[in-house]
């Protein structure tokens, strides 16, 4: 609200009384001016403080903006890193868990082929002792008909040995009895000659003696033709004992082979099994680490998915953070820029209308140039050139910018 203008008082002009009062207000002029000059000062100490403390607010601020912004680039360089870490990480965690598959599937096909192998030599070693079952069975029930017959030879031999010696001793008592009947012939007819003495007769006896001798060489011949062949009934039966014997020797070799047999085929069957079960253990287990790799291959992945995660969440709040402090720097900039130049326009404003009422009053002085040295426009207006009541004004509506944030519209109604 404009100040009214004290009324007038018409009084006669006297030169002293208008140099008196000239020299009255020159005086507080001078007053007011040395007091708003040490004013000034005291306002240009404080806005120097407040640049300073801007100043000082704005590079902490940069110092800090800066900090956060190399944080962010050593958190996103991090990341960098540990994503491709990461991945080379995951890549020769594949190409090992890969490796190890060839190597498992590699040793677990091996294995099988050995074990296949093993079965196959089982199985044909099965196969030879069924083949050596059938010729065994073959061969006993040759051994059989070979001990059948053997009995029948024995049996024939025997018998034929008894009907030889039977009729060798028939024989040999015929000719016995022949032989002492023709002695006894004989010496009769020899006993007849030498009663007849005979030349005849003599020569018959000799003839019929020599035929006699003859008969018995014969007789002898065939005795010991039957003793020839006695003795060789004798030797191939002598040899086929020891055939039989040679038989049964077989028989009992075969007998312990059989055995030994059943026992090799027990203990490979009992093999068969063992190596069946080792053959499925190791494929349970091979399965069961399979999945046990599978299963820390996919919860390293997800830990490493789970820390690249919360990495990125806490760039993204950096990143926020980053951005509200800029924010803030700027608004605190913008509210102190905003507040100088406020406070500057206004004590300009207040400036024009104190020149205004001078020249109203008529009483327009030249005021004294303030700090022509600097360009700055918070220069332009000294705070000594102001009254105590627009001081007071300017102070409220500075104290009233500052709590407020926004400067009021009407600022000369407050």
């Amino acid at each position: 609200m404009a100040e009214k203008l004290p009324p007038r008082i018409l009084v006669e002009p006297n030169p002293d009384h208008y140099l008196n009062q000239d020299r009255e207000t020159i005086r507080e002029l001078r007053e007011r001016i040395e007091q708003m000059k040490d004013e000034n000062y005291n306002l240009r100490t404080k806005i120097k403080e407040l640049e300073e403390e801007k100043f000082s607010i704005t590079h902490h601020l940069q110092k800090e903006l800066e900090d956060k912004t190399e944080e962010t680039i050593a958190l996103s360089s991090e990341i960098a890193k540990i994503e491709e870490n990461s991945k080379k990480e995951r890549e020769f965690l594949l190409k090992e868990h890969k490796e190890q598959l060839n190597y498992i599937q590699k040793a677990r096909a091996a294995e099988e082929d050995n074990y296949k192998f093993q079965i196959q030599e089982l199985q044909s070693e099965l196969k030879n002792i069924k083949e050596f079952k059938e010729a065994k069975q073959f061969i006993d029930e040759e051994l059989e008909t070979l001990r059948r017959e053997k009995d029948d030879l024995y049996r024939k031999l025997t018998l034929q040995q008894n009907t030889i010696e039977q009729h060798y001793r028939k024989e040999e008592e015929k000719l016995r009895s022949r032989h002492q009947e023709e002695i006894r012939q004989l010496e009769i007819d020899a006993l007849n000659r030498a009663r007849n003495l005979l030349s005849k007769e003599e020569q018959d006896v000799h003839n019929e003696n020599m035929s006699l001798a003859a008969d018995m060489n014969m007789q002898r011949k065939e005795v010991e033709e039957i003793k020839r062949e006695k003795k060789k009934t004798l030797e191939e039966n002598k040899q086929l004992k020891r055939e039989l014997e040679l038989v049964q020797n077989q028989m009992e070799e075969c007998a312990a082979k059989q055995s030994e047999m059943q026992k090799t085929i027990k203990a490979l069957k009992e093999k068969i099994k063992v190596l069946e079960n080792t053959l499925t253990q190791i494929t349970n287990e091979t399965e069961k680490e399979k999945e046990m790799m599978v299963f820390d291959f996919n919860q390293q992945i997800q830990e490493r998915d789970s820390e690249l995660l919360n990495l990125r969440q806490q760039v993204k709040l950096r990143s926020k953070e980053l951005k509200s402090l800029k924010a803030l720097a700027q608004m605190i900039l913008d509210q102190r820029s905003d507040v100088e130049q406020f406070f500057l326009e206004s004590l300009e404003q207040i400036k024009e209308e104190v020149q205004k009422r001078m020249t109203a009053e008529g009483k327009l002085r030249k005021l004294p140039q303030i700090g022509n040295k600097t360009k700055a426009y918070s220069e332009k207006v000294e705070l000594s050139d102001l009254d105590w009541e627009d001081r007071e004004r300017v102070l409220r509506l500075l104290f009233a910018k500052m709590n407020a944030g926004v400067p009021p519209q009407n600022w000369r109604g407050d």
